[in-house]
């Protein structure tokens, strides 16, 4: 739990010199006239926990001379807060056109302390010291600043969830998610790891490649002898290299080649034989008709055969047309697929600055595999975290639904009970005499302040964990009766000093110039006037 000890403030906005020590368990009243310095006594906690200035329209950045009271030249804010067992000191000083300065104690039990200097390294380990809570989330739970009662409702979601993982204590998950998480950088890895692969299997199939290339030109030569008679590299489909497809492609070619030739030899000779047989039949039919009508059938015979045989060498000249062409489309494709592979290998090469010659396929798939395994469970893992917050985030809703239920009878004397909140955390009431749920937007503007405040203390309440780890143990409200009439003002100041906020919250500080109310109802009461502290009942309370 998080627990305020001591505040010494010197010349910071309002405030001139004050000094105070907090008790561990109460309600505080905070009072004075406008201009007094109160919401600057709330300010000044934020800026020693943070460094920045809170401001109306957001928080200055930019020169802190802002902060310096007018007149003087420096500025000093020290605080003490209690972590859990932990004792953290701040100090922050500036000077008047200067950048500011920091310095961070940390005191636990049986540890020597350790100090940190420096802004940006004091900003950090605060925030981590406080389980990752940092200002936003602060302003948007345990910090009600003024006029600022419907800061919740107008958070974009991106912005209500990252409040509330900080709040719930998600920061360990959230690490956790960031450890899983998929980075560019794993991406890349597997990503050159599949180019590997690729390298090595092009590298791999480029003899395979050459060897099927080799087969086909030996088949265009009509089946020859290999050369020198050796066995030649496997093909790429794993067949007997000595008895490929291509071979027999080749004898067929080589058949068919050899089938045509001898068809037009005999072609030739059966054309031959016929003109002999001509002569014969003319020399024949002068010695008598008989003999003429006999070789005429003969010279008849052979010119059919003749024909048959012409026929039979053109098809077979077709044939043998074709497969050569289909072999050249084939070893044609084989180049273009060999020139492809080695320009893909050149330049996988010398985008990966590695040798092709050196990579093993084996070990490639077995790489690839294991970045894959790796990606694998890493989004799975993030999965279940992403899953696990969201579904803690998810609970907080309901939660700040029913406590708004106690909270909202209370500030409205009654009138309204129960209330409805969207995922945007916009608020819708039940109106008895309309029979149905309203928006807020409908309601005066002490009505909407009223149902704004009751949602920023339910949700107070439903971002406390139940074991109260590094969470705030205080509750900051500026001027939250300003709306509030008699009767609606004495039910808040009950919930703040024996109800449900009471039962919840250590340290309640409750800034306010309305007096409609029981000031004795509130354990400790402080006055401040011109920046100094001229009434006090607090601990050990120093006046300026």
């Amino acid at each position: 739990m998080i627990i305020l000890k001591r505040l010494r403030v010197e010349s910071f906005k309002l405030l001139r010199k004050v000094e105070l020590a907090f008790p561990r368990q109460g309600s505080i009243l905070v009072e004075g006239l406008n201009e007094s310095g109160k919401s600057t006594l709330f300010e000044s906690v934020f800026y020693a926990l943070y460094g920045v200035p809170l401001v109306t329209e957001g928080r200055g950045k930019g020169n802190l001379d802002s902060v310096i009271l007018y007149g003087e030249d420096a500025m000093s804010v020290d605080l003490l807060v209690e972590v859990d067992q932990t004792e953290l000191e701040i100090r922050r000083t500036v000077k008047r056109g200067k950048s500011s300065q920091a310095r961070l104690v940390v005191r636990r039990p049986g540890v020597t302390e350790e100090q940190v200097a420096g802004v940006l390294a004091v900003n950090a380990r605060v925030v981590a010291e406080l389980g990752g809570l940092d200002g936003e989330a602060l302003l948007n739970s345990c910090f009600v600043e003024q006029k600022k009662l419907s800061k919740l409702e107008e958070l974009v979601a991106g912005q209500r969830k990252d409040s509330l993982r900080k709040l719930l204590n998600l920061e360990k998950l959230t690490v956790l998610g960031e450890k899983f998480r998929v980075t560019p950088q794993d991406e890349r890895a597997l990503a050159e790891a599949r180019q590997r692969l690729e390298l090595a299997q092009v590298a791999a199939a480029l003899p395979a490649v050459a060897a099927e290339r080799a087969s086909l030109e030996s088949s265009l030569r009509g089946g020859e002898s290999r050369g020198s008679g050796g066995r030649a590299a496997p093909g790429p489909d794993g067949s007997d290299p000595d008895n490929p497809d291509w071979s027999k492609a080749g004898a067929q070619l080589a058949a068919a080649r050899s089938s045509a030739s001898e068809a037009r030899r005999n072609v030739f000779l059966l054309a031959i034989t016929a003109a002999g047989a001509l002569t014969a039949v003319a020399a024949l039919a002068v010695a008598g008709v008989h003999f003429a009508l006999w070789g005429l059938a003969v010279v008849l015979a052979l010119g059919a055969t003749s024909w048959l045989s012409y026929r039979s060498a053109r098809e077979l000249r077709f044939q043998a047309a074709g497969l050569e062409a289909k072999l050249s489309t084939h070893r044609d494709a084989l180049v273009a697929k060999a020139g492809d592979l080695e320009g893909l290998l050149v330049r996988a090469e010398r985008a990966l600055g590695v040798d092709a010659r050196h990579l093993d396929v084996e070990e490639c798939q077995q790489e690839v595999a294991r970045l894959e395994r790796q990606l694998a469970v890493k989004r799975r893992a993030a999965s279940i975290v992403e899953g696990t917050m969201e579904r803690i985030v998810r609970m907080v809703l309901p939660s700040t639904e029913r406590n708004m239920g106690h909270i909202l009878p209370l500030l409205t004397a009654g009138r309204y009970h129960e209330a409805r909140i969207g995922e945007d955390y916009q608020v819708q009431v039940w109106d008895g005499s309309a029979g149905r749920y309203v928006s807020k937007s409908i309601f005066s503007g002490g009505a909407k302040d009223q149902f704004s405040l009751a949602l920023r203390l339910a949700f107070a309440l439903a971002t406390l964990p139940q074991e109260l780890g590094s969470t705030p143990g205080f509750i900051f409200l500026d001027e939250p009766l300003s709306s509030f009439d008699g009767p609606r003002t004495e039910a808040l100041v009950r919930l703040l000093t024996e109800g449900q906020i009471a039962a919840n919250f250590s340290q309640i500080f409750v800034i306010s110039h309305n007096r409609s109310f029981d000031a004795g109802a509130f354990g400790y009461r402080l006055v401040l006037r011109d920046g100094r502290v001229v009434e006090s009942n607090l601990p050990s309370g120093v006046s300026g």
